[in-house]
């Protein structure tokens, strides 16, 4: 198998692109900013090199993250104040079509009450900016979402990566030329946030793991989180 050393992230060239997973069964989204892809990248890299440890001490969580730097093929991103900037993958958070049909299919392969109802889906978009290549490479690897033997859990009946000519990892925009708007579309520390005539939604804040691995502590921050990331117009 070929691998793809990324080194310091610089040396491929990266393309924007829209991912999507379609499910062989519909899934019951736990909030509506996960699961990321970037996470589920990084989850299968950390399975395939024994790195996934029950709470890991400071110096094997960062081993493991070394790890992914090395062989993720999302591009890394800067965001910074005046006082101090900081690295993050270039992927927006999962963007969903809810529909009446997916609850009813929910309920033909799960005999639950739907607790989540406004937030069970079929299909999961992201917004990347990757190395085409190595991105198809890891996905090609990954048969599933979710965990296994629980109501998130779902195989992946097909991934649709398409190369594109706009970039909405970190904001959305929507409406014409003369009246666009930009929306939030991936959490981003408060410390960090520039408006750049962007829409702060309704400035929700959310202490959250912003990167992956988001159940370490140093890749956790107050966040400004996306709020127009459930929408119908992507499909």
């Amino acid at each position: 198998m070929e691998d793809y050393s990324y080194g310091n992230n610089l040396a491929f060239d990266y393309q924007s692109i829209v991912v999507s997973a379609v499910l062989e069964r519909p899934i019951a989204l736990l909030d509506q900013w996960s699961p990321t892809l970037e996470s589920i990248l990084a989850r299968q890299l950390m399975l395939e090199n024994a790195l996934l440890q029950y709470k890991p001490d400071l110096q094997q969580a960062q081993r493991s993250v070394n790890y992914i730097k090395q062989y993720m093929p999302l591009k890394v991103g800067w965001l910074n104040n005046k006082h101090e900037k900081d690295w993050y993958w270039q992927c927006s958070s999962p963007c969903v079509k809810l529909t009446a049909e997916d609850k009813l299919e929910y309920k033909k392969y799960w005999d639950t009450r739907d607790f989540y109802p406004e937030r069970i889906t079929s299909k999961i978009t992201w917004f990347v900016v990757a190395h085409t290549d190595g991105l198809c490479q890891i996905l090609d690897r990954i048969s599933y979402i979710g965990k296994v033997r629980t109501n998130s859990y779902s195989p992946v009946l097909e991934w649709k990566v398409t190369e594109v000519e706009y970039d909405w990892h970190l904001w959305r925009s929507s409406g014409s030329k003369s009246n666009k708007k930009y929306f939030l579309n991936k959490p981003v520390p408060i410390k960090f946030f520039n408006q750049n005539n962007a829409i702060r939604d309704n400035q929700l804040i959310i202490h959250w793991g912003w990167k992956a691995p988001g159940a370490f502590e140093f890749n956790q921050d107050r966040c400004y989180m996306p709020t127009k990331n459930i929408i119908s117009a992507l499909y």
